[in-house]
């Protein structure tokens, strides 16, 4: 099977793969509430800004990117309510929540977060955020009040010049992520000021499981045709949502009971990773995301293990954010 280069488009940090069989209750079906106009505006502008940002990164990237957009909206809305006039105007307009006022914008995270935390009992997902401060300054109760209130996070002043607070910063990434990250940080410049942290962990089990007796190695063929050898998970009769148009396969793979899936988007034979940025956009993608199907199919994927690191001030001044 041909494989190139492909895009994933998740709002996950981890993934698990298992051979056991998540059978599934009545139980584990909650009823949904309808989202409210704001959430419906806040979750729309996460698309957009998401596709935005990955096309701002992979100019410059030649490394495969592997990025939670979420927490980069956590922090820059947390950046929000300490910001004002024309700071405060290019964060909305970066995160392309210009329809909505400070309140809105704060009122939605933290009603989406409670929604997200909830729609799955068979998802362990963990939503962290933080601020740490020079403990010389002052952070205003209003700010602080709000940063607990709607993203329910946890603010202290820091003695930034002790060899602690590094430790102190580093630790709570390392609780907050069940030790997959165990340093975020190694030093703290000497004119840093606050640090705005969030952390997301998520682990599931596939929905339809693969079964690890069937993971073996195979080819795998990259964008400028090089083969590499990979252990392919492999299943039959899967059941995934699907769209295909001239440009793309959309394939989407449900998690526990469905609530949470991953997008994975694959050129189709003759086209590259490009031609599919190059028509990515909102209205694209969520075309593509209605336009999906239910299908039984056969499904080889790679494992995979994929490690990121990278500043975004370039991307998001290029955004807008200067």
């Amino acid at each position: 099977m041909h494989l190139n280069n492909w895009i994933l488009l998740l709002l996950i940090m981890f993934t698990s793969c298992s051979d056991e069989v998540n059978e599934l209750s009545d139980d584990d079906f909650p009823e949904l509430r309808e989202l409210s106009a704001e959430e419906i505006s806040l979750s729309n502008s996460s698309n957009a800004f998401v596709i935005d940002l990955f096309k701002e990164l992979e100019k410059t990237e030649e490394a495969n990117l592997f990025f939670s957009p979420l927490s980069i909206q956590y922090a820059l809305s947390m950046t929000l309510n300490g910001s004002k006039d024309e700071t405060f105007n290019s964060i909305k307009e970066v995160l392309a929540v210009s329809d909505l006022n400070e309140h809105e914008i704060n009122e939605a995270f933290k009603t989406l977060t409670e929604f997200l935390l909830n729609v799955d009992d068979k998802v362990l997902l963990t939503i962290a955020n933080s601020i740490w401060y020079e403990q010389k300054l002052t952070a205003t109760e209003e700010f602080k009040k709000a940063m607990q209130t709607y993203y329910s996070a946890e603010v202290s002043g820091l003695d930034f010049r002790s060899p602690q607070s590094v430790n102190t910063i580093n630790n709570w990434v390392e609780t907050k992520t069940n030790g997959l990250i165990d340093i975020l940080i190694n030093e703290i410049p000497d004119d840093a000021v606050m640090y705005l942290i969030n952390a997301i962990y998520y682990k599931a089990l596939w929905r339809y499981p693969f079964d690890e007796t069937n993971t073996q190695k195979a080819p795998f063929y990259r964008e400028d045709n090089t083969e590499v050898e990979a252990l392919m998970m492999h299943t039959e009769e899967l059941k995934v949502d699907y769209y295909l148009n001239e440009i793309t396969h959309v394939i989407d793979i449900p998690y526990g009971n469905g609530q949470y899936s991953m997008m994975v988007l694959l050129p189709v034979e003759g086209k590259k990773t490009d031609d599919i940025l190059d028509i990515l956009d909102k209205n694209s993608f969520e075309n593509w995301n209605n336009s999906i199907q239910p299908i039984e199919a056969e499904l080889f994927i790679p494992k995979f293990k994929i490690e990121y690191k990278a500043l975004l001030n370039d991307a998001l001044s290029d955004m807008g954010m200067e």
